[in-house]
């Protein structure tokens, strides 16, 4: 979705917050959280849960620390793993 030049990811973290805001139910995919930081590129924003009080919008500079949490602790857990 594109507001006001910027492209935005809409995701939410509940089914129920999803239908409610689609108004009524719609096909959706599920994928885990790590997943979409590792595959966010720039310049892309993210919304989640839009029109709902549990509202979040990330800024580019918001994905970039969580994609590099995730990437730490994927590397930490491989390391921990192969000792």
């Amino acid at each position: 979705m594109e507001v006001e030049g910027n492209d935005y990811l809409v995701l939410f973290d509940r089914r129920e917050r999803l239908f409610d805001w689609a108004k009524g139910d719609i096909p959706f995919l599920a994928v885990a959280g790590h997943v979409i930081a590792e595959t966010s590129t720039h310049p892309l924003h993210w919304v989640l849960n839009p029109g709902d009080a549990h509202m979040k919008i990330f800024v580019p500079d918001e994905i970039d620390w969580l994609k590099d949490a995730v990437a730490r602790c994927r590397e930490e857990a491989v390391e921990g793993f192969c000792r």
